[in-house]
């Protein structure tokens, strides 16, 4: 039986619950009732917001009732979220790995990463500027201010990479330099530049915290090899800063899609997808969801209105082996018959999948680019943010919103790196990347 919406019997939305909470939370009994919020206990049953204890209403309810929203695709904002995001290492075009000998490797690129940082970028670079990039991280730890620092460099703008451990260490001097004012992270008001991107880190209650650091060594065979840390777990109180500050974001103006990207530490005990979407759902906002394992099967449940599963993890969650064209497609429609999730399967060079309410339709890329789609950084981040932006954004058709995703994705996969997220698409780019869009071939089943 598919979970049903909470209702509530009085007017206030389901934020205001959670704003309240966490505005009290100095309060000698709040630490029950935020047990209680996210253990997901206060959702499984009608609750009337009324029978609430008089000690956890704040004036500060009133402020974050929410307004009418202008509901149009002209004021489009773009919400993602890393929960765990890193600091990503690649080696492009590496010998093949060779296990239990010494592997030696070429030219390095160090950048941001996370799934949500790169579909910001994406957008980004695809010229939307109503965009959102949310993550946990501690601007005054080491590897969180070099996380920061190199998203305040302007897209586009060459750099060179210099060695991690004097990143790190210029970047904790800075860190150390803004301590002085200590203003609150998740409500910083940073004056960007056109080409810069919009960013919040959310802090972690410890400020030790670090940002983890992720290897990917993408081979010349087309394969890549990728060791990543875990990553640091959420707490309650983390979730409460997430939470207070998405309050303040949700209340403006105009329609959102909200993102969910990437994995969820195996250290982390809360459903933190489940309650965002839920909650994000509560206020009429369409929500995305992009990830695996744990992530994917629990968040799924939610029913958010799009899942991008890759093969593999499409695989992991059904618990046996898919064939792409086949038994893959099959579980696909279960999903969204059981979920009312359209789902967005992707295969590297063999091409993607849609399955929804346009039916099933398949995209496969030009033949240039079979060899090339696989395990290029980056290719699945840039297919998802074109397609929500045609689908979403624009309006477009299921079809031409495929097409154009799977085009783009390939135009990236066959001149990484060259062309990657850190780099805005300028006209001449944009031209190359439609005219390989074209020669994708669609097929509706």
């Amino acid at each position: 039986m598919l979970p049903t919406a909470t209702r509530y019997t009085k007017a206030l939305p389901l934020l205001d619950i959670f704003v309240v909470l966490s505005r009290n939370k100095f309060d000698m009994h709040t630490s029950v009732v935020c047990e209680r919020a996210c253990g997901s206990a206060i959702f499984s049953k009608e609750r009337d917001i009324a029978a609430l204890p008089q000690r956890y209403i704040t004036p500060c309810v009133m402020r974050y009732v929410l307004p009418s929203a202008k509901r149009g695709r002209e004021n489009m904002t773009y919400i993602t979220l890393t929960v765990n995001p890193s600091i990503d290492v690649t080696y492009p075009d590496s010998p093949p790995i060779v296990a239990g000998g010494t592997n030696r490797v070429g030219s390095r690129i160090v950048s941001a990463g996370g799934k949500g940082i790169n579909l910001s970028r994406a957008l980004f670079a695809l010229g939307e500027r109503r965009v959102e990039t949310l993550f946990f991280a501690n601007k005054s730890s080491k590897t969180g201010s070099l996380l920061c620092s190199m998203l305040d460099a302007p897209m586009g703008e060459e750099t060179d990479n210099p060695e991690i451990s004097e990143e790190i260490t210029e970047a904790s001097e800075a860190s150390e330099e803004s301590k002085a004012s200590k203003p609150s992270e998740a409500e910083e008001t940073r004056e960007k530049s056109e080409l810069c991107l919009p960013y919040t880190p959310i802090p972690y209650a410890d400020p030790e915290k670090q940002t983890r650091i992720c290897i990917k060594i993408s081979s010349e065979d087309g394969s890549l090899t990728e060791i990543n840390e875990t990553g640091e777990s959420i707490t309650r109180e983390d979730m409460m800063s997430l939470v207070s500050y998405l309050a303040e974001l949700i209340a403006t103006d105009g329609q959102k899609i909200f993102m969910l990207c990437g994995s969820i530490p195996q250290t982390v005990e809360i459903p933190v997808y489940n309650l965002l979407i839920k909650l994000m759902k509560s206020c009429g906002i369409t929500c995305v969801l992009d990830s695996s394992g744990r992530g994917l099967s629990e968040g799924i449940k939610e029913q958010p209105s799009l899942i991008k599963p890759n093969l593999e993890e499409l695989s992991v969650l059904a618990g046996r082996k898919l064939d792409f064209d086949g038994s893959a497609v099959e579980y696909s429609k279960e999903l969204f018959h059981s979920y009312g999730c359209e789902v967005l399967l992707t295969n590297g060079g063999k091409g993607a999948y849609y399955v929804g309410s346009r039916g099933v339709i398949k995209a496969t890329p030009p033949e240039i680019c079979h060899s090339l789609s696989t395990g290029t950084v980056g290719c699945g981040d840039l297919f998802l943010a074109c397609f929500v932006r045609a689908y979403y954004g624009q309006g477009r058709s299921a079809v031409e919103a495929l097409r154009l995703a799977t085009g783009y994705a390939a135009y990236m996969a066959d001149s990484y790196p060259d062309t990657d997220l850190s780099r805005l698409i300028d006209g001449q780019r944009l031209e190359q990347m439609n005219k390989l869009a074209h020669g994708v071939r669609i097929e509706e089943k």
